[in-house]
């Protein structure tokens, strides 16, 4: 109506897609609740793993480049 064309989307973009061969389940059930920002609590009571547990996983993901980490200590998905 406005004349305003939506930008593609980074997931249609196979370009653009990420490639998660290389994460567990757990990894990317992760990846998948930070699509809005989460605290490692947030994320271990989401999942019912232990604080312990989830962070290995999310060392990994963010040593890979999966997640970032915001200022506030949340995690979401890049």
């Amino acid at each position: 109506l406005l004349g305003i064309e939506s930008l593609p989307s980074p997931l249609k973009n196979k370009n653009n897609m990420r490639n998660f061969e290389d994460c567990s389940e757990l990894q990317c059930n992760i990846i998948a609740l930070c699509a809005i920002p989460q605290s490692l609590d947030e994320i271990a009571a989401a999942t019912g793993i232990s604080s312990f547990v989830v962070y290995e996983e999310i060392a990994f993901l963010l040593n890979n480049k999966y997640l970032k980490e915001d200022i506030l200590g949340c995690f979401y998905a890049v």
